[in-house]
């Protein structure tokens, strides 16, 4: 419909006011007979099951779409009034789960009612008229960009995927995915705010619908991430943030990983207490290192409490790379963590990484020649009870900004799956 011929009035009784949009396919419009404001969208013929459909579901988190009419030729969704959900910047963790909460609530409502989303985004999270956080357009949402899933089909996993990537965005500020392309993988972001929150989200991106979790299962992990509330005169006690992440991208790395432990007295808050070395070689998973190594070959013991995997010989030089596990004693892992960040050159940098172990650190380092050749290479280190981790990757190829991204990433990654796995013991 031209813009030129929409009527000023829908079925007699919704006047339309003021346009939201430029293409004035949504309007701020008043319903004469109830005496009360709401909001008009333009919704395409193949939309208006899915948005009758939606005219049965009540939630608090979800808007109401009150009724659905057509006028000339167009339909129209009447909904109630909303505006944009604006967060001053991000959200915190706990802020972000208890939106997910609310959200997954009428999501399973809606499904429940044999009602998919099919466009869960983060412009499809609004604010209503008494301050609720809403999801917004239930049946006539087109999802874009990094919000588009993978699957064709719209089904009730497609939009437990859209909420997992809405909350990572409100987490952390930014899409999950660096590119559209890699939503066909599953090459996701690491999150690096709250990488507890983080790793709930994460199987839920899975660019296999039948492969993520139900919405069962995500309430109880996201319960799980929300904080305990401790008694008076009860003191703090923390859970460690060290559980397993994805990247961007499978990256060119070489990533050795260094493990300290040692009998010191336990600091404030120590996550556990170790009373063996762990096996260097069983601190990663099978799965793991086919997604930080391609195409690697078995895992290769090799010095006293190392472990090695390589890439296939037959690749391109970019593209092999090697991960190498490696465990060491230490009188002090306070120091062992301060000296591994004291030896800072001139080509390196380092920033501290939140929410991993008790103390974390990324130590960058780049080096390009006049002929083109260099490496970029990423080292993690934390520090958990009475043990310190060390997680090196590199990348021995000319160096570039997508290629370091893709580094730290893999960097980020591994220490995190490596403390998890050392926190399960």
């Amino acid at each position: 419909m031209n813009p030129m011929t929409i009527p000023t009035t829908l079925m007699g009784r919704y006047r339309l006011l003021q346009p939201l949009d430029e293409a004035q396919t949504a309007w701020r419009a008043m319903d004469e007979l109830l005496h009360r404001d709401v909001m008009v969208r333009r919704i395409a013929d193949e939309e208006l099951p899915a948005v009758r459909a939606a005219t049965a579901l009540r939630h608090s988190s979800a808007v109401i779409v009150h009724d659905v009419v057509t006028e000339d030729g167009g339909a129209w969704a009447v909904t109630e009034p909303v505006e944009a959900f604006e967060t001053g910047g991000v959200l915190s963790e706990e802020q972000a789960t208890e939106l997910g909460l609310e959200l997954l609530d009428a999501l399973t409502t809606a499904h429940a009612l044999g009602v998919v989303h099919g466009g869960v985004q983060p412009s499809s999270v609004v604010r209503s008229s008494d301050g609720r956080v809403k999801l917004l357009g239930f049946g006539m949402s087109r999802p874009y960009g990094a919000y588009l899933p993978p699957e064709a089909e719209r089904t009730p996993a497609s939009d437990l995927w859209g909420l997992a990537a809405t909350l990572s965005t409100l987490l952390e500020g930014r899409s999950p995915y660096p590119t559209a392309e890699a939503i066909r993988y599953g090459q996701v972001l690491p999150p690096m705010r709250a990488p507890r929150l983080g790793a709930v989200l994460l199987p839920l991106l899975n660019p296999d619908p039948t492969a993520r979790p139900g919405a069962s299962g995500l309430r109880r992990e996201l319960k799980a991430c929300l904080p305990k509330r401790r008694k008076a005169g009860e003191p703090w006690r923390f859970r460690p943030l060290v559980l397993g992440l994805m990247a961007a991208a499978l990256a060119v790395v070489l990533v050795p990983v260094t493990i300290s432990l040692v009998k010191p007295d336990p600091p404030q808050g120590a996550t556990r207490d170790f009373t063996s070395l762990p096996d260097p070689c069983t601190l990663l998973t099978g799965e793991q290192v086919e997604q930080l190594v391609v195409t690697p070959k078995e895992g290769q013991p090799g010095e006293q409490g190392v472990c090695t995997w390589s890439s296939d010989a037959g690749l391109p030089s970019a593209l092999r790379f090697d991960l190498r596990v490696e465990v060491e004693l230490s009188d002090d892992p306070r120091g062992r963590l301060d000296g591994e960040r004291n030896t800072i050159g001139l080509l390196a940098s380092a920033d501290s990484v939140p929410g991993l172990g008790e103390e974390a650190f990324l130590k960058k380092e780049a080096f390009q020649s006049s002929r083109g050749s260099g490496f970029t290479r990423m080292t993690v280190a934390f520090r958990m009870g009475d043990a310190v981790g060390i997680v090196e990757v590199r990348r021995s190829s000319k160096s570039d900004e997508a290629g370091e991204e893709r580094v730290k990433n893999a960097a980020l990654r591994g220490a995190y799956w490596v403390a998890e796995a050392m926190h399960r013991g």
